[in-house]
This record gives structure tokens, sequence and C-alpha cells, in this order.
């Protein structure tokens, strides 16, 4: 799609003429970013193509970042129209994005990391998995992995387990997160995070899986009174990615500097930020530590006992596990079971020969 394409989508969701014209004159690069709620994005993503990627090029490449909340995208969109040639970089996470590649969810299958350090090993472990299904499906060049604060349980009534979760409605983001509480006894239903605050106060849901601090920033504490840091959601991984065409267009030399540039400036202080702010999100909501963020909650802390990871890691082997195979050709489960599979020891198999 043209600069023209860009303009038309720009004005559908709302950001008027005058952001329109600072775009189309000041910026090469047009980069479509994270969710501004999520601190990462002012404090590296944007800095990065901003300013960093300016200085590394000598001027050669500019950007302009617009997260993808402003935009009025729900974010599986983002590399549907990257493809299109909306805009030439953009960053989405994985889960939203398993409707057009079912083989992404095997990055982050809920409870197959329960800290970060497994986390990230699972993530370079599927990193070149990643890569090949962006290529091909999108015509999408990966430039970074990089998680959001772990996706926990948020509910109005006690959780102190797995199996309080029974008949409770609970909103998840995704088909995966919804098998793992559907192994539970429990409904997982797919709201808009914008909706989730109204469904909680009218009693529509009894829980809901955001990020720890993403659900203080939203003020969840204020609408639900037991956190219970089970990673139903995973880590959701921010996935960025460049327009193939446009990739292609870089000089060879940038295109071999660029990746270090990323790692540093981005990916590695992105790792170890979100690891202390999935900690604040835990203290802020519930008051157990110090929050730097504003003033700490009130919610019930609900430990993570080893008898519920191992109800998780049953449910993610006997269920969730299989179901994710069924659903996706018998290369990706080999890709799976050499990548992601190696660093947990579990096996991917399917349910239906």
């Amino acid at each position: 799609m043209t600069r023209g394409g860009l303009r038309r989508l720009l004005l559908s969701v709302g950001l008027g003429w005058t952001l329109l014209g600072q775009l189309a004159a000041a910026t090469e690069l047009s980069h479509v970013g994270g969710w501004s709620q999520i601190p990462i994005l002012e404090r590296l993503e944007r800095p990065l193509w901003e300013e960093r990627l300016a200085a590394h090029s000598e001027g050669a490449l500019t950007a302009t970042l617009i997260p993808v909340n402003q935009l009025g995208l729900e974010g599986g969109e983002v590399f549907r129209l990257l493809a299109r040639g909306v805009f030439d970089s953009g960053s989405a996470v994985a889960d939203h994005v398993i409707g057009d590649a079912p083989a992404l969810a095997g990055l982050d299958l809920p409870g197959l990391a329960f800290d970060i350090a497994t986390a990230q090993q699972i993530a370079a472990a599927y990193r070149p998995v990643a890569a090949r299904i962006l290529e091909a499906r999108f015509d999408a060049r990966l430039l970074a992995i990089v998680p959001y604060p772990a996706q926990v349980l948020f509910c109005n009534d006690a959780v102190s387990g797995l199996d309080d979760l029974n008949g409770r409605r609970i909103r998840v983001s995704g088909r995966t997160a919804a098998d793992f509480v559907g192994v539970f006894g429990a409904a997982g239903l797919t709201l808009p995070f914008a909706e989730v605050p109204g469904a909680l106060e009218r009693g529509a849901l009894d829980c809901a899986v955001t990020g720890t601090l993403t659900g203080y920033n939203a003020g969840w504490h204020e609408l639900t009174d037991h956190l219970l840091p089970v990673p139903v959601g995973g880590w959701d991984y921010l996935l960025t990615a460049m327009r193939g065409e446009r990739w292609r267009a870089i000089p060879p030399e940038l295109q071999a500097s660029l990746p270090a540039l990323i790692q540093t400036e981005y990916e590695d202080p992105a790792w170890a930020m979100m690891e202390q702010l999935s900690t604040d999100g835990v203290h802020c909501l519930t008051g157990t530590g110090p929050c730097p963020h504003g003033m700490p909650g009130h919610m019930t802390l609900h430990p993570v006992s080893a008898d519920t990871t191992a109800k998780a890691r049953a449910a993610l082997e006997q269920h969730v596990l299989p179901a994710w195979a069924d659903s996706v050709c018998s290369a990706d489960i080999e890709a799976w079971n050499a990548s992601v599979g190696r660093v947990t020891g579990l096996t991917a198999r399917r349910d239906q020969p």
C-alpha cells in the first residue's frame, strides 16, 4: 500500500491531519509500536526507533513510532497490514497473531515458563522457527522478541489454586489460555482489554488474565480482590518485524549491524526490565513490597504452590500441547520438539492421528 494508504488508515482510526502530516514529512520508516501502557515502549522501543536508529545509521534511517493502541488496533492486524505495505515495521504480541500463524502459539503456551529465565531460553530456542513463520506468512523479517510482564489471574473470589477455577468465567487472551483454564472446569472468554473492567463490575466475569503491572496501571486491583500469579497467559512475547521489501532495501552493511544494535539497545534491557516490572506489579497490586509506580493496592496474594505448578504442567502436557499440535502441521511439531521441547523436556504429539 502507498503512503496515501497509510494516511487513509490513520485517518480511519482518528489520529487527524496534523499527525499525518508530521508522519509523511518527517520519517523514512513508519513503525507501529507495542502498547503504550507498558513502560518498555517509552523507555526502550521509542528511543530505539526515533533516536538510536538515526544515530547508528548516521541519518540514513529514521523512524516515527506510533503505539498500536493509539491506532485503534487490537494487535492481531499488525503483521497483516505490514504485509500489505501500510507501514514499514511493527510490533505485535505473538498470541494475537496465531489466527494467521497457529504455529506461533508454540512460543507461549500456558504453564510453559514459570520464571523469566525459562521464558528467555524458550524465546531464544524458538526464534529461528518464529523467523521462518513470519517470513513465510507475512514476508517479514523478525528483528526482536521481548516479553511483557507475566500474564496472571485476577479474581473476585479466593483462588488458592487451579482447582478453584472450576465454574468461573475467565477473560483470556487466546485459544491456548482458554484450553488451559478449561482443563480446570472454567470457561475461557476472549474480550477486548478495554471492556474487561465493565465486565468485572457487572459480574459477567469472575476472573481475568493480564500482566501484573498492566493490571495495576489499568486499576484492576480496584475491581478484583485476589491474585494468583500462575502464568495462565504466558509472557505475551512481543515480536518486532520489518516488511521484507523494506528490509531488503536497506544497505547490506546496515543489515549486518542492526541486529546487534537492537539486541543491545532493546532486547537485552527489555528482558532485564520485565523481570523487575513483573515483580513491581505484584507488589503494587498487593502491597507486599515497594511499589515505585504509585499507591499500592490491597489484593490478597495467593503464592503458587508446588501442587499448582505440577497441575499446570500436567494440563499443558496432557491437554494444551496436544491441542496445539492438532492445529499445526507435522513440520511445525518437529520444529517445536527440536527447540522448545529440548529446553522444557516436553514432546509435542497430536491427540488425533
